[in-house]
């Protein structure tokens, strides 16, 4: 993925109105070259983007989105041991996340 792309997917995670569709473009990104998880800007996305979900987004629907997005590139990855295992880490804490969001 090219450094442009990733600079307009990490403002657009920045922003609550456009969270979910940046996730599901991020994920897109992945399915279509699985190798491309391995670039550093792209761990870098997803990283800030479960950072942003721990530090600012409480909505269940902002959760399972990102559920969504590790669970996809866990399995999209699977050849790629290190980001898959952080995916389905990740794809757990948000499972967990999005069942008790709210119910506090």
């Amino acid at each position: 993925m090219d450094a442009a792309k990733c600079q307009v997917l990490r403002a657009r995670l920045a922003k609550k109105a456009t969270f979910e569709a940046a996730l599901r473009d991020l994920q897109a990104c992945i399915a279509a070259a699985p190798a491309a998880a391995c670039d550093p800007a792209v761990e870098a996305l997803v990283g800030r983007s479960f950072t942003l979900l721990r530090t600012r987004y409480s909505s269940r629907a902002f959760w399972r989105a990102g559920r969504e997005l590790y669970a996809g590139a866990a399995e999209v990855c699977s050849g790629l041991l290190a980001v898959a295992v952080t995916c389905s880490v990740l794809c757990r804490v948000c499972t967990a996340w999005s069942c008790h969001a709210g119910s506090v």
